[in-house]
């Protein structure tokens, strides 16, 4: 049995995983797979791909039923995997193969698979000079595994994203948003969620990898309305359920005044509103990775720990929910300017909560120049965002949420505040 030290291409990886179980080969190939994936979807308008009128679901499709498969390695599920890569594979065929090969083997039906997966995603990842930050990801997951811990709950990459990798997701997103609706907000929240090591709703997950094949193979016309319904359904169950949604439910109505002015900075900054949104959550995930991969001293450190990536959670589920509020294009609505209002309000009431909730850490010394660095930096996104929506009160809220370096968070709130204003300039 082969050791995390001694990984250093697929031969040695297949060596250790031969030592492992079936379910650590799917989620080594899974992962695999998903930091490659947004090469293929950028790549859905060239010839190859309209002549096989493939669209992403061929690849959303054996990529969340092999994501389920390893958190619910039952027979069904397993089958529904292994089905849903064959069918992609058939699909996608030797033109497409520097990009997807690495889907091909994405169920791992044995170490061998997910060696063959993760050599074809090197081959994507040498091709736009990403392989240098492909392998460390690799290897930590290997190491997780190791560890007895869970690779889901780190991000896909072992720091930052590939540039190229990075240029291709953010194109795919955008092509998303303008597509609209719910399904292709729930299937940008799957790809962040594992981007950013998020927990994912794998219930929801698991009712949608049993959808039959033939629904699936009837492409996005098809299976997209009954995953659709599906949402509605998990929507209409868990309403008032969720931390976010409890909170809304119990915020007194904003002036309509509000509204109007949240509605007219809504249609005026939509178009500078989604690079602050992708900078909040990148903060965002920075510190729930850091909070993740700490050696937590003591059982309270470790709850205070689960505390704060809770807090961190909500932020970035309320994130979330103000991005799918902004309009993708044309004036906003009065019913999306009161989403964002009240979300808005949810989110920096909870961005309050988190310097209190790290006081004794910067009472003590703990901070490091670069955690403040960090934190600062959120709040001072934060602001941009409220400026953004036309509610600076709320934007210099965050400068009273400050426990550490009055004077630099002050700077960072004045700068967000022009930054805003200048975007919101005709």
């Amino acid at each position: 049995m082969g050791k995390v030290a001694d990984i250093k291409d697929w031969e040695t990886l297949e060596a250790w995983l031969k030592g492992r179980s079936r379910e650590d080969a799917v989620c080594i190939a899974h992962r695999a797979a998903m930091r490659m994936a947004p090469l293929y979807w950028i790549s859905l308008d060239e010839g190859w791909a309209r002549e096989r009128d493939l669209t992403a679901v061929a690849t959303l499709w054996p990529l969340l039923t092999s994501g389920v498969a390893r958190e619910y390695p039952t027979p069904e599920v397993v089958a529904a995997s292994f089905f849903a890569t064959a069918t992609y594979a058939t699909a996608a065929a030797a033109p497409a193969a520097a990009v997807s090969a690495s889907f091909f083997a994405a169920a791992a039906a044995s170490a061998s698979d997910a060696a063959s997966a993760v050599s074809a995603a090197t081959a994507a990842a040498t091709a736009v000079s990403a392989a240098s930050q492909f392998w460390p990801s690799v290897i930590k997951d290997c190491a997780t595994l190791e560890a007895a811990g869970d690779p889901f709950a780190f991000p896909l990459w072992d720091g930052p994203a590939p540039e190229r990798i990075a240029d291709a997701w953010a194109q795919t997103r955008q092509e998303w948003a303008q597509a609209g609706g719910p399904i292709w907000a729930f299937w940008t929240q799957f790809y962040e969620n594992a981007l950013a090591g998020r927990p994912q709703n794998w219930p929801l997950l698991h009712d949608i990898a049993l959808i039959p094949a033939e629904d699936w193979k009837g492409g996005p016309d098809r299976v997209h309305p009954i995953i659709e319904g599906m949402l509605n359904r998990r929507a209409d169950e868990e309403k008032g359920k969720g931390e976010v949604a409890q909170d809304l439910a119990g915020l007194p109505a904003a002036p309509r005044p509000t509204i109007q002015q949240v509605q007219a900075a809504l249609s005026l900054n939509r178009v500078a509103l989604p690079p602050t949104f992708d900078a909040v959550e990148g903060f965002i995930a920075l510190e729930i990775e850091r909070l993740q991969s700490r050696n937590h001293q003591s059982d309270d450190e470790a709850a205070e720990a689960r505390r704060m990536i809770r807090t961190l959670s909500f932020l970035a589920e309320a994130v979330l929910q103000m991005r799918a509020a902004v309009p993708a294009e044309g004036p906003a609505k009065e019913s999306q300017a009161r989403d964002v209002e009240g979300l808005a309000r949810v989110y920096m009431k909870k961005l309050g909560d988190l310097p209190r909730i790290k006081a004794d850490e910067v009472v003590e010394g703990m901070w490091s120049a670069g955690k403040g660095a960090c934190q600062v930096g959120l709040i001072g996104c934060s602001a941009t965002l409220m400026v953004a929506f036309g509610l600076p009160a709320l934007a210099s809220v965050a400068a009273a949420t400050l426990v550490f370096a009055p004077k630099l968070g002050s700077d960072a709130i004045k700068g967000a505040v022009e930054l805003a204003k200048s975007h919101a300039k005709p």
